[in-house]
Order: structure tokens, then sequence, then C-alpha cells
């Protein structure tokens, strides 16, 4: 793929927030898309999983000296196309200049790194191929949650930003377990996820397939696998594996908010057993390809 940037269609932010950093980023990529030569690919990128405790990580690791991130956190460049069309160029602008990165290092033995986290590249079955063609040497951070607690949360996320009339967690699950027999598996158009009535807020909880697929192409030594339950009980040290992994020096914030959680909320008995019974056998799978059980509903 080229350099060219495309026009795409653009769609106006759902909230005053939304408009402001819509506007910082513009501002932010009218100097860095022009720039883009002189700028650091992503040394990491936390690829997912969504709503699994990526925006709290990308913070806590935002916050450490050593890190400079992207000017915004989810990129998109390597899961939609709108995005990806703009080409490599745009995507670099999001980064900081490698001579900022040079500068703030100095004579100091520890390196500095910069990242995104966009939670839908481990899902998306392109993303890993585009990953690969580009940030070949990026260090890949995948931080996963119970599927059956994963699907209920982004849900209830999405019932948030739901206009007009929406179908309740049990008939969404009957629906989306009812057209994943009928699919053998398969994904599901995402026009239909945005009506909140497609597979895949199912099919993001089958972890297995989506990181044989990236380490088909990144070696494991570049993938680390972390556990959004650790996050909740230790930041601590999730941060401090995370900053390991990245070759960063320890470090540890005052404290650690948690960014983008929902409220907590009681799932039906009866729906969870359901759930239960249909992400076991892809649990196994994992549990089996880390060589370790990460301990979720059985």
């Amino acid at each position: 793929m080229g350099r060219e940037r495309r026009p795409t269609a653009w769609a106006p932010p759902r909230t005053l927030a939304g408009a402001w950093v819509a506007l910082r980023r513009a501002v932010l990529l009218s100097v860095g898309v022009p720039t883009a030569r002189w700028r650091r690919r992503p040394d990491f990128v936390i690829v997912g999983a969504q709503r699994a405790g990526t925006t709290s990580l990308f913070h806590y690791l935002a916050a450490h000296p050593n890190v400079m991130p992207s000017i915004v956190k989810e990129v998109h460049f390597f899961d939609r196309q709108e995005c990806w069309e703009r080409g490599l160029d745009w995507y670099l602008g999001h980064f900081p200049l490698e001579g900022s990165l040079r500068r703030a290092a100095g004579a100091g033995r520890w390196k500095i790194v910069t990242g995104e986290a966009t939670p839908a590249y481990m899902f998306h079955e392109a993303a890993a191929e585009r990953l690969r063609e580009h940030v070949p040497d990026a260090r890949l951070l995948a931080i996963l949650r119970d599927p059956v607690e994963r699907a209920f949360s982004d849900w209830r996320r999405r019932q948030r930003h739901a206009r007009g009339a929406s179908l309740g967690f049990e008939e969404h699950t009957d629906r989306a377990l009812a057209a994943l027999a009928r699919s053998g598996g398969a994904g599901d158009d995402p026009r239909t996820w945005r009506r909140g009535q497609g597979m895949s807020n199912l099919t993001r909880g089958l972890y297995a397939p989506q990181l044989r697929r990236l380490a088909r192409l990144f070696s494991r030594e570049r993938i680390l696998v972390l556990r959004h339950e650790d996050l909740g009980v230790d930041p601590e040290a999730v941060v401090r594996e995370a900053t390991d992994f990245l070759g960063l020096p320890p470090f540890a914030l005052p404290h650690y908010e948690a960014h983008n959680a929902t409220p907590a909320a009681v799932m039906d008995d009866a729906i969870r057993a359901r759930l239960e019974r249909f992400y076991a056998p892809a649990n196994a799978e994992l549990y089996a390809m880390l060589g370790r059980d990460l301990g979720w509903s059985r």
C-alpha cells in the first residue's frame, strides 16, 4: 500500500467530548501527516480485547515517563477500511517524531517508546496481516476478560448509546446464539452489530483463534497475554508485567483509576449458564494454548 491519502466519509461525533477529541486529532494530524517520514512506528500495540481493560492499561502505560503515546488511544488504522485507505502517512502522523524520542531519551540507559491501543485489532480478520506488514517489530499486548462478563459489559455499553428500542440481553443472546448456529460460527456483518443484533458480541470472546492468527505472524516473544481480572485486583502488578515486556524501568502510579468502566449490574443466572456452556470449549482451547488456566466461568 502506498503513502497516498484518499478521501473518506466523515461521521459527526456523538458528544461534546468526542467533538473535542476529533478537533484535537485533526489539528495534530495537520502537522503529523506531512512529517510522517520522520515519525516513529509504534513500539507496542494493545490489540484487544474490547471491554477488557484496554483503556485503563493504555492510560497507565501512557503515564510512564518512558512512554510517549499516540495522540489518541484508538487509531483504528488496521481495522477500519476508511482509516486504512487514508494511507500509512495518516497512521504515522499519530505518533511522535523520532527526534523527539531521541531527545527525550537523552543519555539515559532506558529507551523511550510509543504505542497505541485499538482493541478491535485482535478480532478483525485483516488486522493481523496489516500489522505484520507495517509494524513487524511492534510488541503486541492482549488483555482478556471472562468472555461471559465481556459480552454482558459490551452489550450494556452499547445500550447506553442505542437510539430507540433495543433488545434486552436475553433476547439479544437468543438471537446471537441462533444466528451462530445457522452460520456455523462465522462472523457477522459489523453493520448488523452496530444495530445491537449481531453475533460479534459473542464471537469476540472466542479468543483462541484470534491469538492463533497473531501468533502465525508474530513470534511468541512479541505477544503478551494479560488477564482483566488481575488488572482489577492488582493493577500495579499487571503494569509491571507490561513494562517488563516492553523493556521499561519499573513504574508505579499513586493510584489506579479504572477508565471506561460500566457500572456494576447483575446478569440473569439462566443466561449466564447458557453462555458458560457456549464458551466452555473455547476457554479450554485457550487454556491449552497458553499453558495456564485463566480461572473463568466453567
